[in-house]
């Protein structure tokens, strides 16, 4: 397993968790497992789904990352049944965050 220490920013699960709306979305690992880019384009996040509000789904944050290899490390550990294609897509992406933007939305 690859040295996370310093290779992401991990927040309690408290972190305020955002609607569907607007979030580019990199992967989806399952169905309460997703993979954006941060609203300010400078990390990738991965969120747990926490139910729905308003009949839309409720993400919560569940750690902030500029490497993909403590991205995917951390993603399986916590969503444990990735889907095939979201582990390539995650393997493909830049071995750490690059600006602006740093990755292109899943198709």
């Amino acid at each position: 397993m690859p040295d996370t220490s310093s290779a992401h920013l991990h927040k309690p699960a408290t972190t305020a968790a955002s609607s569907d709306g607007g979030a580019v979305v990199v992967a989806v690992l399952n169905d309460r497992w997703r993979v954006i880019v941060c609203q300010d384009g400078i990390q990738w996040v991965l969120q747990r789904r926490a139910g729905e509000r308003g009949g839309r789904a409720r993400w919560m944050s569940e750690g902030y990352f500029r490497s993909r290899d403590a991205l995917i490390a951390f993603s399986h550990a916590r969503a444990r049944n990735v889907a095939p294609a979201a582990s390539d897509r995650l393997a493909s992406l830049p071995p750490r965050f690059t600006f602006p933007g740093g990755v292109h939305a899943a198709s």
